[in-house]
């Protein structure tokens, strides 16, 4: 874009001693919303004042004077639209817009009052921006087709131009379909967009496309592979070292056998004391106070024992017996 302003500013270099300014008439294009550097004034100590009009119909309407000799500026209208720059003697339309597309003539007056012209035309076109190549795949048949577009945000009158690699192809629609095959299979294709103003690129490389394994998440890892073992291996091992002496340590010996299990290990429980079980031979003990008016001796065993619960009140007769 700079070199294609520094043309425009060599052609509007004045032949002096002649009335105009400049030797042929000015075309300017300028992108919307930008500002746009219509004409660049030599330094000549005979130039007294400037002024900048617009032509419409046959009109002309003051936009800008200023006075070269006390830098003073008149703005007729905006103040900050029409700018005349003492650092670099240059005039400047500011924040382009769609109104601005018009005839501008520019006058220099001379201190004998004698009078240069220039006639500059300014074309007003929204610049190019945010290029982009959008792709869509298919591969049907066991063949794979890729449809390239490229996409613009803003820009007006565009010419469109394709490359492969190096290559210029011989194709200026914005959709370009290519069938991949192993000469183009690794190919970067470059869209360009120009217009009169701007122009931007935008590529997309081949190496990708219709590749099977991108149903797996995880493929556009693939070529970081070796830099991903580099990484991650040394710190498997140190985790098996890690474990592996927690293992020879027998406080750590429960949670290393069941690595899954997240409980606190912690000594194994005791094992059950048996009961010893008893013999079902019941041996009863009794103390027996004998009558001391009895003198036989007992029975059996049983009597030794005493009276059960069941035969209390059989006992309690024999006492009653004994003592009459």
């Amino acid at each position: 874009m700079s070199v294609f302003r520094c043309v425009l500013f060599y052609t509007a270099v004045c032949h002096f001693g002649e009335s105009k300014l400049c030797e042929h008439d000015i075309k300017l294009d300028g992108i919307l919303g930008e500002s746009l550097t219509i004409f660049k004034l030599s330094t000549r100590s005979d130039y007294e004042k400037l002024l900048l009009k617009s032509i419409a119909n046959k009109t002309k309407t003051k936009l800008l004077s200023y006075k070269l000799k006390g830098h003073e500026s008149h703005h007729h209208g905006l103040h900050s639209k029409y700018i005349y720059h003492e650092n670099n003697k240059s005039v400047m339309i500011n924040n382009l817009q769609r109104g601005d597309e018009k005839n501008y003539e520019l006058t220099v007056e001379q201190t004998n009052g004698e009078e240069e012209f220039c006639n500059i035309k300014v074309k007003v076109y929204e610049g190019i921006s945010n290029l982009t190549v959008s792709v869509t795949e298919d591969s049907r048949n066991d063949t794979c087709k890729v449809i390239m577009k490229c996409l613009m945000q803003t820009g007006e009158n565009v010419t469109i131009s394709w490359m492969k690699d190096d290559e210029n192809l011989s194709h200026d629609s914005s959709t370009l379909e290519i069938s991949i095959t192993s000469d183009n299979a690794n190919s970067t294709y470059t869209c360009t967009a120009r217009n009169s103003v701007n122009e931007q690129s935008s590529n997309h490389t081949l190496s990708s496309a219709c590749n099977p394994s991108k149903d797996n998440s995880l493929w556009y890892l693939m070529p970081y592979t070796p830099v991903l073992l580099v990484i991650f291996l040394p710190i498997v091992v140190v985790l098996v070292v890690v474990i592996k002496r927690k293992c020879n340590k027998g406080q750590h010996k429960k949670q290393c056998t069941n690595p899954s299990n997240g409980e606190q290990s912690r000594p194994p429980a005791p094992a059950p004391v048996l009961e010893e079980t008893p013999d079902p031979t019941h041996t009863v003990y009794a103390t027996v106070k004998k009558s001391e008016n009895s003198n036989r001796p007992f029975s059996s065993v049983y009597e030794l024992a005493g009276p059960s619960d069941d035969n209390s009140h059989i006992q309690s007769r024999n006492s009653e017996d004994t003592r009459i």
